[in-house]
């Protein structure tokens, strides 16, 4: 699952579009996994989810797929375990930002 340290440096490197598929292939790898491996380790797959799904909302906001980013922020929004408050206001405040941007 290296690969989500790759996606972060994509995303360093402004090449969003990489960024969101390595994300996406992580996605689609853990929820191919069996259920007993994923039991097994349900924790740190929480935790990949989780924050996946932040950046790869981050990252859809930067190439304007704005339904896509604020559709992964909202997802992001509901690991309360992983995400404090504060940390989940600055995705709502995130959601409206890009909510405006995609009306202009």
């Amino acid at each position: 699952m290296a690969r989500i340290n790759r996606g972060t440096t994509f995303m360093a490197m402004r090449a969003f579009t990489a960024a969101v598929d390595d994300f996406t292939d992580i996605e689609n790898i853990i929820n191919a996994l069996p259920d007993k491996e994923r039991e097994e380790d349900n924790e740190y797959y929480v935790k990949m989810m989780g924050r996946l799904l932040l950046k790869r909302g981050a990252a859809n906001a930067w190439v304007s797929q704005f339904d896509a980013a604020i559709l992964d922020l909202k997802n992001a929004m509901k690991f309360t375990s992983l995400f404090n408050a504060s940390e989940i206001m600055s995705m709502e405040k995130d959601i409206a930002a890009i909510e405006k941007r995609k009306e202009s």
